[in-house]
């Protein structure tokens, strides 16, 4: 089997596993994942110790990471010269890399802003949040700064990749996977330009296919509860054994119910960008299910945090509406230029359950507000 390398822009499937859509959730609107450990220049860490995770023909325990801007299968295949990003395949050390922003760099943990890596899972997806990665010879952040999620479900082969801001140079680059001979690889960018690829909300997926076979076709029944409500999507998981370790052995079917009592579709929130004095707007965005796109749909919502509407941001009077076909839709929190040095102020946005829809269990966005100006100096 081999890999294909696509992007967001290329390809409307290729999604954040998070969101189901193209483009970044940071990981700190839920909470702070950062391990304090992990931090250095040339070397590398092992995280989900524990858990299963296949690269090409091989399973693996775990998921290894290097300050480098790749992951490496196999303690084996990490060494050479990891600080410089190969044309793919290459036969020499590293190998067995999927490399999601390849070059010469390095983790610095700050805990009093949020550089770092964070370490989290979300059921079976586990994620790794790199945040203020720096150039290895810029320990200052001084060049610019690059913040990237890569993330890997247990049992599966695929990793996604997902950028939020970058600000530091991508002349020289690699973005792509390759086996542990060295002797095959995909190139998404060959130790090259990637500043058409490292930009914010773009979604890189790296997916594995192996050997085809000839399809087989299962037939079976479903039988749903009477108090189910209509319109709900169910999945069913079709689990088989294979004797191809590269084949996936799962294969998710949605049902939706037809009958039963009225539809309430879940309507969930996600933050897309926080919001920054002087004039950088922070953004919400309400998402409902494909199977309730189609009618005109109002949500209420409340307001919370110690971020106060008048006085930090305008706009947001509590209700949102989906036109018709729409599935979702976005809110804006405008930032008010306040005098004086501020300190970080979080605004808490809140579905709150309506006659025609329910709170998903994601109905929480935190939006902060932070100061970007810097002190004036006495």
């Amino acid at each position: 089997g081999d890999y294909t390398v696509t992007t967001s822009a290329q390809d409307e499937e290729c999604v954040n596993p998070l969101t189901g859509e193209a483009g970044y959730f940071d990981l700190f609107t839920v909470d702070d994942f950062r391990d304090a450990e992990v931090s250095g220049d040339g070397t590398a860490w092992t995280a989900f110790g524990g858990d299963g995770y296949g690269f090409y023909e091989g399973d693996h325990d775990g998921l290894t990471f290097s300050d480098d801007g790749f992951l490496v299968y196999g303690p084996e295949n990490y060494g050479g010269d990891p600080g410089t990003p190969q044309a793919l395949p290459t036969a020499a050390l590293p190998n067995s890399v999927a490399a999601f922003l390849w070059q010469d760099m390095q983790v610095v943990y700050d805990a009093g802003t949020q550089a770092g890596v964070s370490l989290a899972a979300a059921d079976d997806l586990s994620i790794m949040q790199f945040d203020d990665l720096r150039l290895a010879d810029d320990p200052d952040g001084s060049e610019g700064l690059y913040d990237v999620q890569v993330m890997q479900q247990v049992g599966s082969r695929d990793v996604t990749a997902v950028f939020g801001d970058v600000t530091g140079p991508v002349s020289e680059v690699t973005i792509g996977t390759e086996n542990p001979a060295g002797d095959k690889g995909t190139a998404l960018v060959d130790a090259g330009d990637a500043s058409g690829v490292a930009t914010a909300d773009t979604v890189v997926c790296m997916s594995y296919a192996g050997p085809q076979f000839d399809a087989a076709q299962f037939t079976y029944q479903v039988t749903v509860d009477d108090d189910v409500r209509a319109g709900t999507d169910l999945v069913n998981v079709l689990s088989h054994t294979v004797d191809d370790p590269g084949a996936r052995r799962d294969q998710e079917v949605t049902v939706t119910t037809l009958d039963g009592g009225s539809a309430a579709p879940a309507v969930w929130i996600v933050k897309k960008r926080d919001a920054r004095e002087p004039n950088k707007d922070g953004r919400v965005v309400f998402f409902r299910p494909r199977s309730a796109r189609g009618e005109r749909l109002t949500v209420e919502y409340d307001l919370g945090g110690n971020a106060r509407k008048g006085r930090d941001f305008r706009g947001l009077n509590g209700v949102v509406t989906f036109p018709r076909n729409a599935r979702r839709v976005g809110e804006v929190v405008r930032v008010i230029d306040r005098r004086g040095k501020q300190g970080v102020r979080r605004l808490r946005i809140t579905v709150v359950e309506g006659e025609a829809y329910v709170p998903a269990k994601r109905s929480k966005a935190v939006v902060k507000i932070r100061d970007a100006r810097k002190r004036k100096r006495r």
